[in-house]
């Protein structure tokens, strides 16, 4: 079978087709029932009526005028792309509706606010102006930079910190620098990763280095050391000694050696005031013990005071005829400082360092008759 130009296919009957060419088919005018005559190359075959099945002849010329009134023959936005010429590398920006116009890189920054991004990828960078942001860069990736260094903050505003985040983003642990009024510092990290209980040592010029921890050896010079106060000192350390500082009020300083006795650290302070503390018109002279209140005197803390005393009686070598001084509550007849008198109406002098309680009060007795008492404190131990 040949096909000519022109030629469709036509069904006969039911399951029957056969080619039929455009020119000899005769298409009746439902409309007026005349014929329409034979089609031409260029016509086309519509429905004439909806839903009725007949058709109707219609040419090309015909077609656009009978659908021009009912869909749009042209895309204004397609139009508005299709009219752009190329003259640099450019981007499109839609300046209104249906509208679109070229923008060079330029003009495009300027649109953006990026007039102080230079026409470089950020992947290799090379320009001489930084790149400034008010807010934060995030990223997923990894960060490279390869110039000479990476300043975080800002000179005389905003202080550098370095925050570092755990693999579950929870936690983090920043690394801030200090505020450095003697001017800033450089540290060099040493080239290995050291030995086991290794500590940074610097030489004192920003360089570190690993060196052995534990002990220290030779001389130490510490201009200034904090200790927390506790009840008691630690577990004993064999071969080691401990220095604490005691909770008390005030709180105290001792050291603990490996064999766990405990001492007590203080210091003597010489008392700079001449004043006779007391004299026999200030103190009770029957030969019974009383207190005698040192708080006026010495500091709160005070553990012990060293105190001179005199007196003067008329009898000599007498049973009764003293001057004893002890710890407050200390009953121990021998735990005194004591001197009797040698020579009636001879000026008797001894001394001696007393504990003293938490009052800052010691115990005296002196024997009836004293014609002449001296009490002075010559200093305490804190």
């Amino acid at each position: 079978m040949s096909v000519r130009l022109g030629d469709i296919v036509g069904q006969i009957g039911s399951g029957t087709y056969k080619l039929v060419n455009a020119k000899d088919i005769d298409i009746a005018n439902t409309t007026d029932g005349t014929s329409d005559g034979a089609m031409d190359l260029t016509d086309l075959l519509i429905c004439d009526t909806d839903g009725a099945g007949a058709v109707k002849k219609i040419s090309i010329s015909q077609l656009s005028s009978l659908v021009s009134g009912v869909y749009q023959p042209l895309d204004a936005e397609l139009t508005s792309l299709a009219g752009l010429s190329y003259v640099a590398d450019s981007f499109i920006k839609m300046t209104g509706a249906n509208t679109f116009a070229l923008r060079t890189i330029a003009e495009t920054k300027t649109d953006l606010s990026l007039n102080l991004v230079e026409n470089t990828a950020l992947s290799s960078w090379a320009g001489t102006t930084n790149i400034t942001t008010v807010g934060s860069i995030t990223g997923n990736g990894t960060a490279i930079f390869e110039g000479a260094s990476v300043t975080i903050g800002k000179a005389s505003t905003t202080t550098g910190s370095l925050v570092l985040h755990d693999s579950n983003s929870a936690n983090t642990i920043t690394l801030t620098v200090p505020d450095i009024s003697a001017g800033s510092l450089s540290f060099t990290l040493p080239a290995t990763d050291g030995d086991n209980t290794n500590v940074l040592q610097t030489n004192g010029s920003g360089v570190l280095s690993w060196v052995a921890g534990g002990g220290c050896s030779g001389t130490i010079t510490i201009d200034n050391m904090f200790m927390n106060e506790q009840a008691a000192a630690d577990a004993d350390v064999a071969g080691d000694g401990q220095f604490w500082v005691k909770t008390e009020t005030p709180n105290t300083p001792w050291f603990t050696n490996d064999a766990g006795d405990d001492h007590q650290l203080m210091t003597y302070v010489d008392n700079t005031d001449s004043t006779i503390g007391w004299d026999h018109n200030s103190l009770t002279v029957d030969g019974n013990w009383y207190d005698l209140d040192c708080s006026s005197i010495v500091p709160l803390g005070t553990k012990a005071i060293n105190f001179m005393v005199y007196f003067r009686h008329p009898t000599a070598f007498g049973a009764n005829v003293w001057g004893l001084i002890r710890k407050n509550g200390n009953t121990n007849t021998d735990n005194v400082i004591a001197s009797y008198s040698y020579a009636a109406n001879i000026v008797t002098r001894f001394m001696g360092v007393v504990a003293c309680d938490s009052s800052r009060k010691c115990e005296y007795n002196f024997a009836s008759g004293m014609n002449l008492i001296g009490v002075c404190v010559m200093g305490w131990f804190v």
